[in-house]
């Protein structure tokens, strides 16, 4: 799992990502930056092709009404019938019809990642956690590794719970992520971009938990980069620096900070 990022720039993988109409640039952009090939469909006649083309696929519901919902049915029933990697984000799964039309996803479909934050993971899970529409309050460590895995344990797939403190889980093995930035807070779209790069290391990573967690490793390490170079810690600054840090970055970049860490708590 060291090499992937080198993977998805050798290989470009085209990432289908069914989008939140809120940021499918910001979305495409992040993709593009980290060596993925985005491309973006809201018609369901052409579902089938677009899966076809497609190395793994992206549903956020960030924005969902009925004409995206049958483009997402139709998305993910051609997606059935193949073994690439289904991510799907949920956001504000709280609200009652977002709820019934995941229940119904997950329900008919294969999914491989769930990625959300604490309160939409927790309610996935069936856990009572504090939440108010795409926001969440943030609980202790070991309350947020039991939510998801719970969650993975449900729902028989892995699952990335991004927050402060991200956690990576297929519900038994756990892995605990401390990198990032209080500036991806302030920028919206930044859960739905790190859902969508997600996609593209599941697309060159067999090992789906290895890869989702590489994902979010690469991500907010380019986040705090970024962030550490920033004169002022503003949210237009940042997004502009991200992105060029997610452009640079490498699987030797990751793996020297992560020795770095290590280190430190050896210490």
């Amino acid at each position: 799992m060291a090499h992937l990022v080198e993977e998805i720039r050798r290989t470009r993988p085209v990432v289908l990502t069914v989008a939140n109409m809120v940021t499918p640039g910001d979305v495409a952009n992040a993709l593009n930056a980290i060596g993925g090939s985005p491309i973006m469909s809201t018609a369901p006649q052409e579902a089938a092709m677009m899966v076809k083309i497609s190395r793994a696929i992206t549903v956020n519901i960030g924005t969902l009404n009925s004409d995206q919902a049958t483009e997402i049915e139709a998305v993910l029933s051609a997606a059935d019938a193949t073994r690439k990697p289904v991510i799907l984000d949920p956001v504000a799964v709280a609200v009652p019809y977002r709820e019934h039309f995941v229940d119904q996803l997950l329900g008919q479909h294969r999914v491989s990642l769930l990625r959300g934050n604490a309160g939409e993971i927790a309610h996935l899970a069936g856990v009572d956690w504090q939440s108010k529409g795409i926001d969440s309050e943030q609980g202790s460590a070991s309350q947020l590794v039991e939510v998801a895995r719970a969650c993975a344990q449900k729902h028989r797939c892995v699952v990335a719970l991004t927050g402060p403190q991200d956690v990576v889980t297929d519900g038994n093995q756990v892995l605990v992520n401390d990198c990032g930035t209080r500036l991806f807070q302030t920028y919206v779209g930044c859960g739905d971009m790190v859902s969508t790069l997600c996609g593209a290391f599941l697309a060159v990573g067999s090992d789906h938990l290895q890869a989702a967690w590489n994902a979010v490793r690469t991500f907010t390490i380019a986040g705090q980069i970024a962030a550490s170079k920033l004169a002022r810690p503003v949210p237009g600054s940042f997004f502009t620096a991200f992105l060029d840090e997610l452009s640079l970055i490498s699987d030797q970049d990751v793996q020297q900070l992560e020795e770095e860490s290590e280190m430190q708590k050896n210490d």
